[in-house]
């Protein structure tokens, strides 16, 4: 395994370890182009330069 799919690999690890409620998202680091699923390669630029991104949930637990 080269170092870049070890790294996307550890990457889409952590990104699926996101909290419950999370919000994630994946961006063409190339054209920009936004998805809603994980994908190895832009369907518009054919890039494999797919950046993750975690927001988390707006709901809170804690008492007010």
């Amino acid at each position: 395994m080269n170092l870049k799919s070890l790294l996307v690999t550890s990457l889409r690890r952590a990104a699926g370890d996101a909290e419950p409620g999370a919000v994630l998202f994946y961006e063409c680091r190339d054209c920009g182009v936004k998805f809603d699923e994980q994908c190895e390669r832009c369907s518009v630029c054919g890039s494999m330069e797919i950046a993750t991104y975690t927001f988390p949930s707006n709901t809170s637990t804690e008492d007010p």
